[in-house]
């Protein structure tokens, strides 16, 4: 799957902290310099720093795809707590859901 693949699923949280939306799992992603997915995580180890979710992005912001998460910080800090604890955010998907 190229980057290409994953323009329409990503949510700006705050500032440069967005929310890659899949179909199973969320990760968590800071513009240009982390995502919580296990692939990046590998990549570290190597002397990457590189994703899929993290390309994607940058063709989503890029493209003017990515849509605004309309929450407070209250919620991002939530979000963000599901999508480490949990690999998803029932806030989040119950919030886009509405």
């Amino acid at each position: 799957r190229g980057a290409r693949a994953y323009v329409t699923r990503f949510l700006r949280l705050a500032g440069e902290v967005y929310v890659a939306l899949g179909g199973e799992r969320d990760y968590l992603l800071v513009r240009g310099l982390y995502c919580s997915c296990p692939r990046f995580q590998r990549s570290l180890s190597r002397g990457s720093a590189f994703c899929h979710h993290l390309a994607g992005l940058e063709e989503a912001v890029k493209r003017g795809l990515v849509r605004d998460a309309g929450v407070d910080a209250a919620t991002a800090r939530r979000v963000v707590a599901e999508i480490l604890a949990a690999g998803l955010s029932v806030e989040l998907r119950r919030r886009i859901r509405d």
